[in-house]
């Protein structure tokens, strides 16, 4: 990949103790030829497939998996650890026919965005880490850069995302990817039947029922004890499985699913990076 290029006249010493260039606010690149994103001052607003990183002919990008520029992104190969088949056999996915094709957006968009540091020669991204405060433990880009003791002592230095050399792949904070879990025909149909019980209960005269949590919620000593009346049901909460009856739900669990349907039941994978269909 072509990395963004340093520049002698343009050198400083100040914050590493080595020879580097800081094109852009959270752009690092040292005269060794490597580059880090620095949590200091990233601006995540600082981004798009058109904009380059740093100086020079840079392959790389920051793109947000929500932007409308930000290709397709799939799970390739060498994504498929064991932990990650795991998962996928838990959703009951294919996971070789998964690896082939294009992830769903929801499925990486699920919960926020993913800000993602992109390759455009390879088309490989990787996850960028949290900001300066996040204290999350330490990512992959620091233990690679670890060895700069000047890195390890000032947080603001963090590196959230680290390229080595121009033939070294990008390291980064794994990408949260988020499975929904396949339903059998016959859960689909166990779920529908239980809907339409929900939908007759209401309509013969119940439909008040949601009177009895105020404001839609379940509420025990000031604290939410149970999920939200208005957002849909968790298929994992029913009493007996797929065998639930309404004579086994409360009257505001009731209406919540004659109102707002049925969520699937999802499990959520970390892979190293994703690739984009360029």
């Amino acid at each position: 990949m072509k990395l963004p290029t340093f520049d002698n006249k343009d050198a400083r010493w100040d914050r590493f103790k080595r020879f580097y260039n800081e094109p852009e606010p959270n752009v690092i690149v040292f005269e060794s030829g490597e580059v880090l994103l620095s949590a200091r001052d990233f601006k995540p607003d600082n981004r798009g497939m058109k904009r380059k990183l740093g100086r020079g002919e840079s392959d790389l990008r920051v793109v947000s998996s929500v932007d409308g520029d930000c290709p397709a992104l799939s799970l390739g190969k060498d994504s498929l650890t064991p932990e990650a088949r795991a998962v996928l056999a838990l959703c009951r996915q294919d996971a070789d026919a998964l690896a082939a094709k294009p992830l769903p957006k929801a499925w990486i968009n699920s919960g926020k965005s993913q800000l993602l540091l992109l390759d455009v020669s390879t088309g490989r991204s990787v996850g960028i880490g949290g900001g300066y405060r996040d204290d999350k433990g330490r990512n992959a880009a620091w233990q690679w850069a670890s060895a700069w003791t000047s890195l390890g002592s000032n947080h603001y230095n963090r590196p959230i995302a680290y390229i080595p050399s121009p033939q070294s792949k990008a390291v980064g904070d794994n990408i949260p990817v988020r499975v929904p879990v396949k339903r059998t025909p016959e859960e689909t149909k166990a779920l529908h039947n239980l809907h339409a019980a929900c939908t007759v209960w209401c309509q013969m005269g119940n439909d008040d029922a949601h009177k009895l949590a105020p404001k839609y919620y379940s509420v025990s000593y000031g604290r939410f004890a149970e999920r939200p009346l208005h957002r849909p049901y968790l298929i994992p909460d029913l009493p007996n499985g797929m065998d639930t009856e309404l004579s086994d739900l409360a009257p505001e669990r009731i209406f919540q699913i004659r109102h707002h349907g049925f969520e699937r039941s999802t499990h959520t994978m970390q892979v190293e990076c994703l690739y984009a269909a360029l």
